[in-house]
């Protein structure tokens, strides 16, 4: 990849989120219906892409498209594209719904110059769009760098414990180290939270 190239096309990273939880249409349908779920977003997603383009599987119910040498407001539209194919489907157990996180190569090459660390720095700047998406009401695209707050986050944790004092030390303790916490009392209300959240740990 030509980093620097001139011209009005760029480098797009777009990192789409099932909105559902994935754990709850499992626990109801079985793990096939969830691999059938996940087979027919990403039938969905590289329907739509250019031949240049290359979709794959990040963790999880998480899904991302690496469109290089495109206009950005053309990956926007196809990125919108896509969510709106995926929610109007009726190829799904139940209705489905993505959250897409997007980031352009451009906007890492000044935070980090390495070419091995900006695949790293941009999959991360795509996945934090993600988030603050779902954190918008989800099935919407996200492209804005109005993430200050979400940026100062060293990482995302989750908390799950049946005793509530040793939840509020840890989330106190932790929250004042600079990490985002999400918390839980029971295995189910966690389980909840993993299916609408990325955590890191």
């Amino acid at each position: 990849i030509r980093i620097h190239e001139p011209g009005p096309e760029g480098h797009v990273l777009a990192v789409f989120g099932i909105d559902e939880n994935i754990a709850q249409i499992e626990c109801k349908y079985g793990s096939r219906e969830v691999e059938a779920l996940l087979r027919g977003v990403a039938r969905i997603i590289e329907e739509h892409l250019p031949k240049t383009a290359m979709a794959f599987r990040l963790h999880g119910a998480t899904m991302a498209v690496w469109m290089p040498e495109i206009l950005f407001d053309k990956a926007i539209a196809l990125c919108d594209t896509i969510r709106y194919q995926i929610e109007t489907s009726k190829s799904f157990v139940e209705p489905v719904t993505v959250s897409v996180g997007v980031a352009t190569l451009a906007e890492v090459t000044n935070i980090q110059p390495e070419l091995e660390k900006m695949a790293a720095d941009l999959t991360d700047l795509g996945i934090r769009r993600l988030r603050l998406a779902r954190r918008r009401g989800g099935n919407i695209v996200y492209f804005t760098p109005d993430e200050e707050n979400e940026s100062e986050v060293k990482a995302h944790i989750l908390i799950v414990d049946d005793d509530e004092v040793n939840l509020d030390v840890l989330k106190t303790y932790l929250s004042n180290e600079g990490y985002s916490i999400l918390s839980a009392t029971d295995g189910q209300e966690a389980l909840n939270i993993v299916g609408k959240e990325i955590v890191d740990l």
